[in-house]
């Protein structure tokens, strides 16, 4: 099965004030590293696939979300059937899986930085 971007991930943070862009970037890299250098927790593992499973029960409680689900689906992924296998593909997913995927996709040549900057502070610096 191939996916139109198959090692697309992407990590979001929003700094609180006093705290830079930088401080942020070593927290995630820290967080990204642990990730590849110790298996994910059994408590924390438990707790992603259950927000998995919530999320996959709230998606589909109207037709507009199960449609977009399928969209989804049939476009991005190519697979429209994966709307029905997608659970159990999630919480089946073991640790030493976790640890080998982020080896693989966490290196520094796929990494692409972006810093969005609130435009009243972009105007103080000029």
């Amino acid at each position: 099965m191939r996916y139109q971007d198959p090692n697309l991930f992407f990590v979001f943070a929003v700094m609180n004030a006093g705290h830079s862009p930088a401080e942020g970037e070593a927290e995630v890299e820290a967080e990204l590293q642990r990730l590849k250098s110790e298996p994910v927790s059994p408590r924390e593992l438990e707790k992603a696939k259950n927000q998995i499973l919530r999320d996959f029960i709230l998606s589909r409680q109207s037709a507009q979300s199960r449609g977009d689900q399928l969209g989804y689906a049939a476009v991005i992924l190519k697979d429209p059937d994966l709307l029905d296998k997608e659970l159990a593909r999630f919480v089946s997913v073991r640790a030493e899986e976790i640890q080998r995927a982020a080896n693989n996709y966490f290196v520094p040549e796929n990494l692409t930085l972006l810093e969005v900057y609130p435009e009243q502070e972009v105007r103080n610096k000029k």
